[in-house]
Order: structure tokens, then C-alpha cells, then sequence
């Protein structure tokens, strides 16, 4: 339902589905279409009255991230990119490929995570990308749980560790039997590496390929975790930083799920297929505003013709809900999100389902990307999304129905809201309240 607001400026906040990042406030001119910093104190005072210390830190985080990129991103009209990140990471791999020792000697990555409350680990996913040599030579890739020093380094602490057999197959794999406790903010480290590693027979990891919305220092934010993530040649004696995150979840006997659940960005296939964000119905905890969304475009060739916004099961044909036309385009001319009409609100109820989509006018690639789960997915790796798999990529079938959407992804989509949302499922993030 579009709402007519009163008022020419407003707080709010980006909302990033892909990361469940949440920006720092910020002040939305409804008239000029531009976004500025909210500097109000006594706003800033009462949220920290009101917040305990794990939001806290994650707070700091968010705001130290949104800073970052002040210099090229506040006052513009809207290059919503810019703003808070919608930027889709590429991948690498990382051979385990020496014999690791802790302390001293092998190869191994790492992610740093920090649980929200008290939480025992149940089951390790990671995700091999390959072979090399034999692969049933490969039987007993290493990975332990150690607590973690806050640049992410792994320590000394062993909390568990196991054996896992990849069993000669690539994708998602799941080690299970795991008895770790975990604390309430405190940082752990998740580790892979292979203490019978060598130069002829090795699995290769999946990682991000740079700092991105998922790694170290970055500010990234993916099921409940604020991800610091590197690498060792000498069993972490030391620690390179430059390592994105590594493509691995844990899950908890509470059904919380921590860690990065995506190893693929895949193209779209050319089509006039609308694709964007479904948000199923019952995901949000309360009723939710939003004055905009935006993504990232792909290229310049590859840009959409227009917008929509679908309630429930209807479209992709038909009437939309809303059809925003004021449009936002990137630095090169692209169309990559907009607001809606008149600077009104579209007030979300959290009992109905919405597709925030891109239209095309002809067959294209682009407009929204999206990272996705890829091979080996399931329930668990789908609860450790954002919003517990509420959110997820929206495609249509053409002009007959949502055949496509999959429920295993995610697309880099942006939402401006009014109030930071929250979701039900348990252990996914709860936001802070505006």
C-alpha cells in the first residue's frame, strides 16, 4: 500500500538483503531525492540507552563501514550504490595444499564469527570447488572452531575440532556430531585446512575473491555475523588479511545458522524475464516502510527499461501494486533502482508477500545480479540468509508466471525503509529499532 507522507525530510536507513547490513541513519530529502548523514544526538543517545552490547558493536561496525564511502557518496542524487553496498563479489579458490600444523606449518583460511547469544554448533558446511589428483586420496579435510583474536586471526584455543571425508564430490559439504559450545560475544574462528595436505592430491576451497559485502573489515553482515576472514601458508603464524570470506556455515542446535551461505554470482540468462527480491509473506516481524530500492547493474549494455512492484501471488502480468518512475541511474546512464511515486512510503504488511523487480523491453543479463547458494544446497545452508530464506531472487517465467524465483539466492537489492526491519526466525538478525 503507497502511503502519502507529510513532511520534506525524513530518517531512514539501507537495508542491504543480500548481507542483512543495516546503514547508519541517515537523513532522505523527499523533495530533492538526495541523502544526506543524520547527525541528530539525542536520536543517537536514545538508541544507545536502548541497545545492549552485541547490537552496539554491530552498530559501530555499520556506521564505521557507511563512513567509508562518504567522500565519493553523500549528497549525490541517489547513485544508490554508493550509498550502502550493493556490490556483488566475485570468487576464488584456495588450494589446501600443504600439511597444516597449528602454530606451525599448512595452508588453512579462516572466518571469524561472533555469536549473539550462547549457542552450541551442531553442524560445519563448506563448500569444495575441485579436486586435484585423486580425489579419494582427499578423506580428511581438518576443521576446527578455535576462538579468535578480533583481527580474525585463529588462536591457540581449540573448542572442537574434526576429520570430514569430502567424499570425491564438489558443492556444499556437511560435517556433522559437532558439541561446541559457543558464548555470547565472543569471537571464534571457523577453520579449514587438511594436516595430510600435499602438492599432489588436494581439495580447493571457495572463497570471495576480494573484500566485499561478506569479508574482513568490510562491515559485512551475513546471518547475524560481522565476518572477518583470511588466510595462512604456515598455520597461521601468520595471518593475510587480503583474504576475503571463505564459503562456510555453521548451524546450532537453536536453529541459528552463522557464516557465508553463497559461492557463485552468476550472469541472469538474456531474457525479458522481470527478476529482483521476493520477501514471502510472514518474514517480517511488523509492518515496514520503504521510500526506494536499487542494485548494482551489471554493464551498460545490460540495463532495464522500468519497475515494479507485485503484491502476493499476482503478476507478472497485469497491474502492479506500484509502478515507480522516478528512476535512479548509475554513473554510466543505467537505470539501477528508484523511489516511489510522489516521495511516498510503501508501507509493507508483514502478513502479505512483494517482488521488488526490474522490467525489461528486450532480452537482457542484467539489472539486478545475485549470489546464490549453489551446488549442494539445502534447508540449513537456505536458513543461514538473510532473514532466514525469507528473502530470496524473484524471476519470472516469462509473462506466465514465478516458476523461477529461487528460493536459494539472493539479489544485491537495496531497500530505503523508514525503520530498520526485524524477522522471526530464530537466531537471524534483529535490527535496531529507529
Amino acid at each position: 500500500m503507497l502511503k502519502t507522507v507529510r513532511g520534506r525530510r525524513k530518517l531512514v536507513r539501507w537495508y542491504q538483503c543480500q548481507t542483512g547490513g543495516v546503514s547508519a541513519p541517515l537523513t532522505y530529502d523527499r523533495l530533492t531525492k538526495k541523502i544526506t548523514p543524520y547527525v541528530g544526538q539525542s536520536w543517537a543517545r536514545q538508541e544507545y540507552e536502548r541497545a545492549d552490547y552485541v547490537r552496539q558493536q554491530r552498530q559501530k561496525s555499520w556506521q564505521s563501514h557507511i563512513l567509508q564511502q562518504q567522500a565519493t557518496a553523500w549528497g549525490h542524487n541517489l547513485p544508490l550504490t554508493l550509498l550502502w553496498d550493493t556490490f556483488i563479489p566475485g570468487y576464488t579458490n584456495q588450494p589446501i595444499n600443504s600439511a597444516y600444523v597449528y602454530g606451525a606449518s599448512g595452508v588453512g583460511v579462516a572466518n571469524r564469527i561472533t555469536p549473539v547469544t550462547d549457542v552450541t554448533v551442531t553442524d560445519f558446511y563448506y563448500y569444495v570447488h575441485s579436486f586435484t589428483g585423486t580425489a579419494a586420496s582427499v578423506s580428511d579435510i581438518d576443521l576446527e572452531i578455535r576462538t579468535a583474536h578480533y583481527t580474525g586471526k585463529p588462536e591457540a584455543t581449540l573448542i572442537e575440532a574434526k576429520a570430514h571425508d569430502p567424499a570425491s564430490t564438489v558443492g556444499w559439504r556437511r560435517s556433522t556430531g559437532w558439541a561446541a559450545d559457543l558464548s555470547a560475544a565472543t569471537g571464534y574462528a571457523l577453520v579449514i585446512a587438511d594436516a595430510t595436505g600435499n602438492g599432489t592430491n588436494y581439495a580447493t576451497i571457495r572463497r570471495c575473491a576480494s573484500s566485499s559485502p561478506y569479508g574482513y573489515y568490510s562491515g559485512g553482515l551475513v546471518a547475524n555475523n560481522y565476518l572477518k576472514s583470511g588466510t595462512t601458508s604456515n598455520g597461521f603464524q601468520g595471518w593475510g588479511t587480503s583474504g576475503a570470506a571463505c564459503c562456510m556455515v555453521v548451524i546450532c542446535s537453536d536453529g541459528t545458522a552463522m557464516g557465508l551461505p553463497f559461492s557463485n554470482t552468476p550472469l541472469a540468462t538474456s531474457s525479458q524475464d522481470q527478476r529482483g527480491l521476493r520477501i514471502a509473506a510472514n518474514t517480517l516481524a511488523d509492518s515496514l516502510g520503504v521510500y526506494a530500492y536499487c542494485w548494482s547493474n551489471s554493464g551498460t549494455s545490460s540495463e532495464a527499461s522500468g519497475l515494479a512492484v507485485w503484491r502476493g501471488a499476482t503478476g507478472p502480468t497485469g497491474t502492479p501494486d506500484v509502478t515507480p518512475t522516478d528512476y535512479a541511474l548509475n554513473t554510466s546512464g543505467d537505470l539501477c533502482g528508484g523511489y516511489m511515486p510522489s516521495g511516498g512510503l510503501y508501507q509493507l504488511s508483514p502478513t502479505e508477500a512483494y517482488r521488488f523487480v526490474a522490467t525489461y523491453s528486450s532480452n537482457q543479463t542484467g539489472g539486478p545480479r545475485y549470489s546464490e547458494i549453489g551446488v549442494g544446497a539445502d534447508a540449513n545452508l537456505k536458513s543461514a540468509l538473510p532473514a532466514g530464506g525469507g528473502f530470496y531472487y524473484a524471476r519470472s517465467n516469462g509473462t506466465s508466471d514465478w516458476s523461477n524465483d529461487n528460493e536459494y539466492a539472493l539479489p544485491d537489492i537495496a531497500l530505503l525503509v523508514d525503520s530498520v526491519p526485524r524477522f522471526t526466525p530464530s537466531g537471524i538478525y534483529l535490527g535496531m529499532g529507529m
